[in-house]
């Protein structure tokens, strides 16, 4: 994530701050215009700025980057499903698209919208409807 910011961070308890990106605090901050426009304007162009990291080959990024090491055991304590790039710790969330259509749509970026909708159009009928997707692109792996 570039240093000068460009997007909302998280607040995990007082004083202890989370600066991984957040999708749906971001989303949200934008659609109940707590979010200056010029805000708003930073996150939209950070989205399209780390699209890879962001979106991937699947979207959406619920957080990044993925927690790992001692910050994965304590955050998650240890849960095998919350893996790094997987579940909550990063996985990708196609059932958040709305939030970022309706964000996009708000900041004037529809076209950041329609690149996403593409890319889930190319997979999530194929893949028979996943929840989520694992992996650092939104790769999926089926959790049996």
């Amino acid at each position: 994530m570039p240093l000068r910011g460009g997007y909302f961070i998280g607040n995990v308890s007082p004083a202890r701050m989370d600066f991984r990106w957040f999708l749906v605090g971001n989303c949200i901050a934008i659609l109940s215009s707590l979010a200056t426009m010029a805000q708003t304007t930073a996150i939209m162009d950070l989205v399209e700025e780390c699209w890879e990291d962001l979106i991937g080959e699947m979207p959406l990024k619920i957080a990044y980057p993925a927690l790992e090491g001692y910050e994965w055991n304590i955050v998650t304590g240890c849960n095998p499903k919350n893996t790094r790039w997987s579940y909550h710790n990063s996985g990708s969330w196609p059932v958040l698209l709305w939030l970022l259509t309706a964000a996009c749509n708000k900041a004037g970026r529809p076209q950041i919208a329609k690149r996403v909708i593409e890319l889930v159009e190319q997979h999530l009928s194929k893949d028979a409807w996943p929840e989520y997707y694992d992996g650092k692109k939104g790769r999926y792996i089926r959790k049996n």
